[in-house]
C-alpha cells in the first residue's frame, strides 16, 4: 500500500506511481472474488444433487419394526391369498391318518390320531397318557367333524378350532395365532402319516 506523508513529494511521476499501485491492488483483489465466486458455483450443484438419508428417529423404528440387522417376526401360516401355483391341498396326498404324542401340562403326553377323509370330514382321537384307572387303559375321546382349508391352501382347521400346517405326510400342530410351535418340545407338536394297514388299535 501507499501513504502520503506530511513531506512526500507530490510530483506527478509519484501520482502516477500511486495509480500504478492502487490499480495493481484493485485488480488483485478482484481476482480474488472472481475465484470464490467461481468456486461457490460449481459447489452449489454438487450440494443441491447431494442426497443424504435422514436416520429414523428411534422411537419409529420401535413402532415400525424399521431395526436393521432385525429378526423379522413368524408370519401365520392360516393367512394369506388364493394359492397361485401348487399348495399342499393340491399336490399332496394328505388324506389318511396321523398319529404322534403331543406334550401335556397335567399328564404323561396326549396321544393323538386325525385321520383325515377325501370328503372333507375327520375323526380325532386323543388318549391321556397316564391316568390310567382301576388297572384300565386311560379313555379314548372321539370328535367328529368337517375340516376346512384356510385361502392358501397350506393349512386346515378343525371345528374345535384347532389348526394344522399339511406338509408332506405329516402335520404340524400350530398355535392360536397360526404360527408354528416354537421352543424345546417343538418337535413333539407334530403327527406322522401311517399306513392304514399298520395301524393298530387305538
Amino acid at each position: 500500500m501507499f501513504s502520503i506523508g506530511k513531506h512526500s513529494d507530490f510530483t506527478p511521476s509519484c501520482v502516477s506511481r500511486m495509480l500504478g499501485d492502487l490499480h495493481f491492488v484493485n485488480q488483485g483483489t478482484a481476482m480474488k472474488f472472481s475465484r470464490y465466486f467461481f468456486s461457490l458455483l460449481t459447489t452449489l450443484p454438487l450440494l443441491a444433487c447431494t442426497q443424504v438419508e435422514a436416520p429414523v428417529p428411534e422411537a419409529l423404528s420401535q413402532s415400525t419394526g424399521h431395526t436393521a440387522g432385525a429378526a423379522q417376526p413368524q408370519e401365520s401360516v392360516i393367512g394369506g391369498s388364493l394359492p397361485i401355483g401348487d399348495s399342499s391341498r393340491t399336490s399332496l396326498d394328505w388324506q389318511g391318518s396321523y398319529e404322534g404324542v403331543v406334550p401335556c401340562a397335567s399328564c404323561e403326553g396326549i396321544k393323538t390320531r386325525l385321520t383325515l377323509n377325501n370328503d372333507g370330514t375327520y375323526l380325532l382321537q386323543s388318549q391321556y397318557l397316564g391316568k390310567e384307572q382301576d388297572g384300565k387303559e386311560p379313555k379314548v375321546f372321539e370328535e367328529q367333524g368337517k375340516f376346512s382349508w384356510n385361502a392358501s391352501g397350506g393349512a386346515i382347521q378343525l371345528e374345535n378350532g384347532a389348526w394344522y400346517q399339511v406338509g408332506e405326510n405329516q402335520l404340524f400342530m400350530l398355535d392360536r395365532e397360526g404360527k408354528r410351535i416354537t421352543g424345546v418340545l417343538a418337535g413333539h407338536y407334530r403327527l406322522l402319516k401311517k399306513q392304514s394297514a399298520l395301524l393298530p388299535r387305538f
